[in-house]
């Protein structure tokens, strides 16, 4: 067998497996751009229920004090009217941030 012969073929076959392992480069790369965007889009969403879960804890207090406070004050209409006050004040602000926070269709 000629060693010409035989450099060619491997030169062929050498530069095949080049092409097809840039080929492989370029998917592995286009992958990794793939993963990270939805890596960064799971951490944005973890944030989003971190913030959503003390929301939902604030509203909790909020209406257990209510509670507490009308019964504490249930006697007393003056008492109860500046909890109704207080308690417009806190459903103005929450539903403020909940318009601000609420993406636009």
């Amino acid at each position: 067998m000629d060693n010409a012969f035989v450099y060619n073929y491997l030169e062929k076959k050498f530069k095949a497996i080049v092409k097809r392992l840039d080929k492989m480069e370029l998917l592995i790369s286009e992958n990794s751009k793939g993963i990270s965007a939805m890596s960064a889009e799971t951490q944005e969403l973890a944030e989003k229920i971190a913030t959503l879960t003390t929301v939902v804890g604030s509203v909790e207090v909020l209406i257990t004090t209510l509670v507490a406070d009308i019964q504490e004050h249930a006697d007393d209409p003056a008492a109860i009217r500046q909890i109704a006050a207080d308690v417009q004040s806190d459903i103005d602000r929450l539903t403020s941030a909940v318009v601000a926070n609420t993406p636009s269709a």
